[in-house]
């Protein structure tokens, strides 16, 4: 999802939306998007948790970029990829993998390489097909999963204010 900033009252983003793989998305006018998102206190709630969530993927993935290395990284993200696409098969160069990796096109292809002698991937020149899911996870390690979980969580809280989702909050001074 993109234009949940609009939520929060900002109408300005830096980035360049793309698609990544082969799919259908939906489309809105952000005026269309505001006006909803003023009527519907719920989708405010999701949207400001969607956010929530994204900071946290992307606190991790910077993580990931310095902790580890690049075969934990492209193990990591085909999961991600595969979380958000339907099958087990998707469209992706090496060239894009490299970008999304921050590193060099031949790096992507060993680590391609190696996961597939691994039989966890089949890779052709465009696709790559997930054969073993838990494998690409156990050989992410911790660079999947926190991120995850988080999501989850977020998107699970009741929406209702009153509820025990959102006790009260008390905060000790610091001696």
């Amino acid at each position: 999802m993109t234009g949940a900033a609009l939520v929060e009252g900002d109408a300005y983003t830096p980035y360049e939306l793309i698609t990544q793989v082969e799919g259908d998305a939906l489309v809105m006018m952000a005026s269309d998007f505001v006006a909803f998102a003023l009527a519907t206190p719920e989708l405010r709630i999701f949207a400001r948790r969607f956010l929530r969530s994204l900071g946290v993927q992307v606190s991790y993935t910077a993580l990931a970029n310095v902790k580890f290395e690049i075969r934990q990284r492209l193990a990591r993200w085909l999961v991600m990829v595969h979380d958000r696409v339907p099958g087990r098969s998707f469209q992706l160069t090496h060239d894009y993998l490299a970008i999304m990796l921050g590193v060099r096109r031949s790096s992507v292809t060993d680590a391609l390489h190696l996961l597939e002698g691994e039989t966890l991937i089949r890779s052709t020149r465009m696709s790559i097909e997930i054969r073993d899911r838990q494998g690409l996870i156990t050989v992410a390690g911790e660079a999947y999963g926190a991120p995850e979980v988080e999501y989850e969580r977020l998107m699970a809280l009741p929406l209702a204010t009153g509820s025990p989702a959102f006790p009260s909050v008390r905060i000790a001074a610091a001696n």
